[in-house]
């Protein structure tokens, strides 16, 4: 299931259908605003993982009020075991909880008179050696009592998707056999030389050879991309490149994208201040994992000032699943 469906359905379960205003009374709503929508979080399994939230004063907006409680308001919170079958019945999907002995957790809040808002609550993941690598699990927490005010009819739980990653740099690179390139935005098709230049050359396998973007009787601006079929549906949980070998036009920022289908596409993240420099290897993971077949990568700037760019070799870390 594509994860802009699971967000979406996540923020229904969290949030109800519509948004209702706040009661015309003076009695304090409350509500978790990290509730909107589902907090799909990759992390490395060797470190802890802190993730915080808040309770607040809801207003017909939902975002946080600017009225401020005469009264201390205490909110309780628990993992809500039964929201995992919920959610899994209303998404298709088939996640298990987190784990109880993976995390710590602060049950009790406390939105001081005078305030709008909690401080942050913590969630502190430590799962190595407890839940398997590239999995994903679920962790709603929801409010379940409160002092000195009364719930909103909306946003009490917060859904966490959690997925535990090994570090990149000891992840196996993709298998490129399969793949094929079905578009390009401008390859160098003679001034590099027959073999090389053209956007095949970053995925031959070595790094002397490379795409370069047309510089010879034109050079475009960026954006340049490149899209892949790679030939089965994978989770892809992030991307490697290596630069050229020399020169000065390496890429300073890329955004991935990510298709089962090589028509609808979703936003796989964006990487800046990239390395600069020759042979530089960059890897790095998704914010969240994607069911892929098609990926996108697409240079949104350049280093130096140049419009044109080259890469040596591009590839994938993902898994067949």
């Amino acid at each position: 299931m594509k994860i802009t469906k699971i967000a979406y359905i996540a923020g229904v379960l969290s949030m109800t259908a519509g948004f209702t205003s706040c009661n015309d009374d003076d009695t304090q709503s409350v509500y978790i605003p990290e509730a909107r929508s589902l907090r799909i979080i990759n992390f490395n399994l060797e470190d802890e993982l802190v993730e915080t939230f808040h309770v607040a004063f809801s207003s017909s907006d939902y975002v946080t009020t600017s009225s401020y409680g005469a009264n201390e308001v205490s909110v309780s919170l628990t993992v809500d075991a039964a929201k995992v079958e919920e959610y899994n019945t209303a998404c298709g999907t088939d996640y298990e909880l987190l784990p109880e002995d993976c995390y710590t957790l602060i049950t009790e809040a406390v939105i001081p008179a005078g305030q709008t808002m909690s401080d942050a609550l913590e969630l502190r993941v430590n799962a190595q050696g407890k839940i398997q690598p590239f999995d994903s699990y679920l962790l709603p927490i929801s409010i379940t009592d409160i002092s000195g005010a009364q719930a909103d009819a909306v946003q009490q739980t917060v859904y966490y998707l959690l997925s535990g990653a090994e570090d990149a740099w000891n992840m196996p690179l993709a298998d490129r056999s399969k793949w094929k390139i079905v578009e390009f935005s401008s390859e160098e098709a003679s001034g590099e030389g027959s073999d090389n230049g053209h956007a095949i050359h970053a995925f031959d396998g070595m790094n002397n050879t490379f795409w370069h973007t047309q510089w010879k009787g034109g050079e475009p601006q960026p954006p340049h991309h490149i899209v892949v079929d790679m030939g089965e549906e994978v989770k892809m949980l992030g991307f490697q490149y290596v630069s050229r070998d020399h020169g000065e036009g390496w890429p300073q920022e890329i955004t991935m994208e990510t298709s089962l289908d090589g028509e609808k596409w979703e936003a796989a993240g964006t990487y800046s201040d990239l390395p600069a420099g020759a042979l530089e290897e960059f890897r790095s993971y998704f914010p969240g994992f994607k069911q892929a077949r098609y990926f996108r990568l697409t240079i949104t700037a350049v280093y130096h000032g140049k419009w044109s760019t080259h890469i040596a070799e591009i590839n994938a870390i993902s898994i067949i699943k």
